[in-house]
């Protein structure tokens, strides 16, 4: 038997060692390396890890600036070629009640996974609407409950004035 030469063998080491670095990623990896590209302006990077093949339709989701946002990711559910991961975004500058929950889409085409941008778009704007929504809701209960308070001292001083006189 010929001993293998030690070229052959430390070629051959590096190409395994190459092939287990560009393998397959986890559907939390492509997330998290999807949600980067977005917060950078990456949109090569954009599309690499989503199902948008032009640069033009990517919308930076109708926000400008994703510089200062806070990331971060819950529960994942993977059922066959779909996934689902719980994303949070959070303005550092907000309280922690301004946070957005949405799900990040992903699909598998073979072996690798993508960001289902579309689905991922309409459940993020779909969670900001209703987030808008709330709080919407939450300001005018806030100004029905100030408006009262404002009624009753009002009505307690004119009791007072009148029990006076």
């Amino acid at each position: 038997m010929k001993p293998i030469p030690i070229r052959t063998l430390l070629l051959a080491c590096s190409l395994l060692l190459l092939s287990a670095c560009g393998g397959q990623k986890t559907p939390q990896e492509v997330t998290q390396a999807f949600w980067n590209a977005v917060c950078v302006d990456d949109a090569d990077g954009v599309i690499e890890y989503s199902t948008l093949n032009d640069e033009k339709e990517y919308d930076r989701f109708s926000r400008e600036d994703w510089a200062d946002v806070n990331l971060s990711w819950g529960k994942v559910i993977i059922e066959n070629a779909d996934a689902e991961i719980v994303t949070e975004l959070s303005d550092p500058e907000a309280s922690e009640d301004d946070q957005l929950t949405f799900s990040t889409h992903l699909i598998r085409h073979g072996e690798q996974w993508q960001v289902d941008y579309a689905r991922t778009a309409d459940d993020l704007r779909a969670s900001a609407a209703l987030e808008g929504l709330v709080g919407k809701v939450g300001a005018f209960g806030r100004k029905i409950s100030s408006q009262i308070e404002d009624a009753s001292r009002e009505f307690d001083a004119n009791i007072k004035s009148m029990a006076e006189q």
